[in-house]
């Protein structure tokens, strides 16, 4: 901040306050102090970590800035202490110290770090190539990989593709025994079907011959009971015939018999009530005929 800035804040502070002198005299050292410092903060850039002379600086420079920044808080929270209004301005003369000081800090404090940051990005370079080169392989938050020295990650790194290696063969070995026993079991099963096939064809021509079996069994025994009821009825035929034969000359005489009666002569000179008598006797007579002639027949 240069001496018109300062003018014009010295001249902002008075439209408001009385004792502005006070105020301004409080905070003008700790201006002057930091105009000093300014331009030889932003002179000191460290393009080299060997460039000590330049860090040593950078770190002075930043502790001299920093106690200017905090002299000027101190400052600040005693005459803050005065009143409302008077703490407003001092808080925006604090502030605008703050806004020249601290840009100034962070600049020298990366001057002052400039080896620690090249450390810093240089490890993250490294960090960030290890986890390219190690993320196909694990999962690289599993490992502090930034402090990791070279040799370990490098046998990490080989350990891990070993262990990748040694799982694909694993891997490749169990789908080649799969496809294997796949192949098995479809020429297992294509077994038993054909097995099952040959047993079903099997039990089925036995099932047929059983059935013919019992169809040739029952047409014998049909046959079978067809001649036995043949020759039962031949014989009971026979039996009838000699039977017959035996009844000949009965039936003969049977026959004579009822001849005689049907040439019975009516009696005459019969009232109107015995010949209604005689009338019965001869459709009984008939009827009776009719039963013996049956008979006869059956002889």
């Amino acid at each position: 901040m240069g001496p018109n800035q300062l003018e014009e804040l010295r001249k902002g502070i008075e439209v408001q306050f009385s004792d502005s002198q006070i105020i301004f005299d409080k905070f003008s050292d700790f201006f002057k102090e930091a105009n000093q410092w300014e331009e030889k903060a932003k002179a000191i850039v460290v393009t080299d970590s060997t460039q000590v002379d330049l860090i040593d600086q950078a770190r002075e420079a930043r502790l001299a800035l920093k106690e200017i920044r905090v002299n000027a808080e101190k400052t600040r929270k005693e005459l803050k202490e005065k009143s409302l209004r008077e703490s407003r301005a001092i808080d925006g003369i604090a502030n605008v110290i703050k806004a020249l000081i601290i840009p100034l800090e962070e600049h020298l404090d990366k001057q002052e770090r400039f080896a620690e940051i090249q450390v810093e990005q240089r490890q993250e370079r490294v960090y960030l190539d290890r986890v390219g080169q190690i993320q196909q392989y694990v999962d690289p938050s599993l490992y502090n990989l930034k402090e990791m020295s070279d040799e370990g990650f490098n046998q990490l790194l080989e350990d891990a593709k070993l262990a990748k290696q040694a799982r694909e063969e694993a891997e490749k070995k169990v789908e080649v025994e799969r496809i294997e026993k796949e192949k098995r079991d479809k020429e297992e099963q294509g077994r038993l079907r054909a097995e099952n096939e040959k047993l079903r064809i099997e039990k089925e021509k036995e099932e047929n011959e059983r059935k013919n079996l019992q169809q040739e069994l029952r047409r014998k025994n049909e046959e079978e009971e067809e001649e036995k009821m043949r020759l039962e009825a031949l014989r009971l035929h026979q039996q009838e015939q000699e039977h017959k034969e035996q009844l000949r000359p009965e039936k003969e005489k049977i026959i004579d018999y009822v001849i005689r009666l049907q040439k019975l002569s009516e009696p005459d000179n019969l009232s109107e009530k015995g010949e209604n008598i005689v009338r019965k006797i001869k459709i009984n007579l008939e009827v009776l005929l009719d039963k013996v002639k049956i008979e006869l027949e059956n002889l």
